[in-house]
């Protein structure tokens, strides 16, 4: 498709603009041959008024063309339940109402995510300062009672010090020794603890890479690795916080249910890589 017909069918308000001419294309017709060609006379009477002929006619197919433009234009976002749903989930994220947020998932992901612990899923933000809302915008509508969307915001999080693993995204190839160092280090500071060190073992190099790495490894280490012997916890000897802000992005899926429209999956938006 040629690539500024391509940016003119993308735009939103296209669609309703077309839909509008086309309407207002058949109305037009219709006029004419109602009352040019075939001389039609109307009347409309409701209480204290009343009008008649070209009057009436004129104010019986404007009202069809409103009743068609809204039939068939498509709603804005702010319309349809769904959007609303996803919207107050991280508005209320975001103002940290969070039992409200889980009100608004599905228990059935409550379930499978979270064990249907609601303080669980509280304690996944205990880093977390606050959220800015940049955008959020309808992926797909995979059925009438299931919408997918993409949602966009600030994460400022309090994340944990890694020792000798800050500042990662501005090192070079030629840095790559401080970064072993760094993972050697904290190996053997997990080790000598008593924590799981398998857990560490298995961090991915993008969660490494991640701004808020360190909170992604203590919570790792605490969450899905065995306990310590003596009660010890990664976040007891990562105790250094460094202030950390990026954007995250995640897909969320909301369906209707029969307690309403809820958010049944929410996952995080990856980069694929090579």
């Amino acid at each position: 498709m040629n690539s500024y017909l391509y940016t003119l069918v993308s735009n939103p308000f296209i669609i309703p603009l077309i839909i509008v001419l086309l309407i207002n294309a058949v109305v037009g017709v219709l006029t004419y041959l109602l009352f040019k060609k075939l001389k039609s006379e109307a009347q409309i009477t409701d209480g204290r008024w009343a009008a008649g002929g070209a009057l009436a006619g004129f104010i019986i197919i404007t009202s069809m063309e409103v009743y068609l433009i809204n039939h068939f234009a498509p709603n804005s976002l702010e319309e349809i339940p769904s959007y609303q749903v996803t919207k107050q989930f991280y508005d209320n994220i975001q103002f940290k109402r969070y039992d409200k947020a889980w009100a608004l998932i599905d228990p059935d992901y409550q379930k499978q995510r979270w064990g249907s612990d609601e303080n669980a899923f509280i304690h996944g933000y205990d880093n977390t300062d606050r959220i800015k809302l940049l955008a959020i915008m309808l992926n797909n509508q995979q059925s009438p009672a299931s919408h997918d969307y993409t949602v966009y915001y600030v994460d400022e999080i309090n994340s944990p010090r890694i020792p000798g693993l800050e500042n990662l995204t501005n090192m070079r190839l030629r840095d790559w020794p401080k970064v072993t160092k760094g993972i050697t280090d904290n190996r053997a500071l997990i080790q000598t603890s008593g924590l799981d060190i398998s857990i560490f073992d298995d961090v991915s190099l993008l969660q490494l890479m991640a701004p808020d790495r360190g909170n992604k490894i203590v919570w790792l280490i605490d969450t899905k690795g065995k306990p310590s012997a003596t009660g010890i916890k990664a976040a007891d000897i990562y105790k250094e916080k460094l202030e950390v802000e990026y954007i995250t992005g995640r897909t969320v899926t909301v369906e209707a249910t029969k307690r309403g429209w809820l958010i049944s999956k929410i996952n995080t938006i990856v980069v694929k890589d090579e």
